[in-house]
C-alpha cells in the first residue's frame, strides 16, 4: 500500500490477515480494485451520494448542492437530493422541486421529527454503499438517527444568532444496515471546490443539458454566449430553471479562472 501510495478509506474492500481468530484482530494486507473514489469526502466505491439540504436553518445552499451533484456525476456516481427539515413549513418549499425538476434526479422530502421520508431513503440504501454529504446543520446525522433508530451518531444544534450548523460529524463512518447496504455519514461544510473538471466539461454534468446538447449550432457549444445555443432556449421556455441556470454561469465563471491560473 505505502509502494502505490493507498490509503485505506470508509467503503473499501479489503483483505486482512488474522493475525487472532479468536478476538478478530489482524491487518490489512490488501486494498482490492475501487470502483468509485471521492476525494470530500473521501469515500470508496460508493454507488451512491444523498446531497442532503434543509428548507431552512441553515437556508439550502444549492450552489453547493450543484457541486456535490456535479462532482457526484463525475465519479459515475448517482446523486440523489434530499430536502430535509420540511416540518418546519417553509412556504416556498416547493421552489427547491421545481429547480430540479428537469433534471431526473430523484429527490426525497423528509423530516426527522415526523420521520415523512425516512422509509424511502432507507429503500434506496437496499444493496447499496451509500453516502450523506452536505452543509453543516442540514440534519444528515438526524436523519440517519431517524433511519436506523438509534443513535448511532452525535447530532449537533445550530448557532442562535446565525443558524449555521456546528460540524458535529468529524470523520466518515461506516454503519452496517439490515437491508444488505451501507452507509456514510460525512462531516458537514461550508464550502466545496470540484476538483479536476474543465470549464467547456461542465454542462456534461447537468442531465438536463446532456440530453440537449447535440441540438446547440456550434458543437463546442459551453452555453454561454454562442448564438443559436439550444441550452439558452430551454432556459427561455422554463424547460430548465434559471436559478440553476446562473448558478451554471456562476461555475463556469470560477472553473475558467482555475485553468487561467493552473501555472501560478
Amino acid at each position: 500500500m505505502r509502494i502505490g501510495n493507498l490509503t485505506p478509506l470508509p467503503g473499501d474492500r479489503v483483505l486482512v490477515e488474522l493475525l487472532d481468530s479468536e478476538i478478530g484482530k489482524g491487518v490489512i494486507c490488501e486494498i482490492l480494485e475501487r470502483t468509485s473514489l471521492l476525494t470530500r469526502p473521501a469515500i470508496a466505491n460508493l454507488n451512491q451520494l444523498f446531497v442532503v439540504i434543509s428548507v431552512t436553518q441553515p437556508e439550502p445552499d444549492l450552489l453547493l448542492a450543484d457541486k456535490l451533484i456535479i462532482s457526484a456525476l463525475s465519479h459515475e456516481i448517482m446523486p440523489v437530493l434530499v430536502v430535509n427539515k420540511i416540518d418546519l413549513q417553509v412556504p416556498d418549499i416547493d421552489s427547491i422541486a421545481k429547480q430540479y425538476e428537469h433534471t431526473g434526479l430523484k429527490q426525497i422530502y423528509t423530516s426527522a421529527i415526523t420521520g415523512e421520508g425516512i422509509d424511502d431513503i432507507f429503500d434506496s440504501m437496499k444493496g447499496k454503499i451509500s453516502g450523506f454529504a452536505g452543509q453543516s446543520g442540514v440534519g444528515k446525522s438526524s436523519i440517519l438517527n431517524s433511519m436506523m433508530k438509534k443513535e448511532a451518531m452525535l447530532t449537533g444544534v445550530l448557532g442562535e444568532k446565525t443558524f449555521r450548523g456546528k460540524h458535529t460529524t468529524r470523520h466518515a463512518e461506516l454503519f452496517v444496515l439490515n437491508n444488505d447496504g451501507f452507509v456514510l455519514d460525512t462531516p458537514g461544510f461550508s464550502s466545496y471546490e470540484l476538483e479536476n473538471i474543465m470549464y467547456n466539461d461542465l454542462w456534461q454534468y447537468y442531465p438536463e443539458m446532456a440530453e440537449v446538447k447535440e441540438n446547440c449550432r456550434f458543437q463546442g457549444c459551453i452555453h454561454v454566449a454562442e448564438p443559436d445555443c439550444r441550452i439558452k432556449e430551454l432556459v427561455e421556455q422554463g424547460l430548465i430553471h434559471q436559478k440553476r441556470y446562473q448558478r451554471y454561469l456562476s461555475l463556469i465563471t470560477t472553473l475558467k479562472e482555475v485553468h487561467k491560473n493552473r501555472w501560478r
